[in-house]
């Protein structure tokens, strides 16, 4: 199964976001990380057009899908991303996975939730994250490899897969609070 992070240069909210340091090490390493050791993926694919983020994708054991920069504009979503990408790779596996590179949080087991609720649910092509109150977590969503690749839409086709620890990083004060919920959880363990 492949795992797409689909991490474009042009952050406009936070700069650099997916290569700016968190605890140590690039942000998207961090989703890098966690999908190797998930063992879920039998490859790890970073989608972008920036030389540096694929540089650092490279150094932390990812493939790279090279984005063409139309495909890199602000108002093109992760699905139209995966489609592309998808499309490319031909995955042969019933499932796929596309993870934001900014989900520092994320636990395998969170990513073994989100598949085996997809699993779960035959009728459904998603399983997205969401927080407690079900609202998108911005950090993974599994789908119907088939879904990805002719462009079904989440909308009412998707499940949703609660996760316990949840920040999505968009602005300067969320990336301040990831930092503080990711010290704490690491002091509990």
């Amino acid at each position: 199964m492949i795992c797409l992070i689909p991490a474009r240069g042009g952050s406009s909210r936070i700069p650099n976001k997916n290569r700016r340091l968190f605890h140590g090490k690039p942000i998207i390493a961090h989703a890098i990380e966690l999908a190797l050791s998930s063992d879920l993926f039998t490859r790890v694919v970073v989608s972008t057009d920036d030389t540096d983020i694929a540089d650092i994708a490279s150094q932390y054991g990812a493939s790279i899908h090279a984005r063409s920069a139309e495909m890199a504009e602000n108002h093109i979503g992760t699905q139209e991303v995966a489609q592309a990408a998808f499309s490319l790779l031909q995955p042969k596996d019933t499932y796929s996975c596309v993870l934001y590179p900014c989900s520092p949080l994320l636990t395998v087991e969170d990513l073994e939730k989100g598949l085996q609720t997809l699993k779960n649910w035959p009728d459904k092509d998603y399983a997205y994250s969401t927080d407690d109150f079900g609202l998108d977590a911005g950090n993974f969503y599994f789908g119907k490899t088939s879904a990805f690749i002719y462009g079904r839409p989440l909308d009412d086709n998707c499940i949703i897969v609660p996760i316990p620890l949840v920040c999505d990083i968009n602005t300067e004060g969320d990336w301040k609070l990831a930092e503080e919920m990711y010290e704490a959880n690491r002091s509990k363990g």
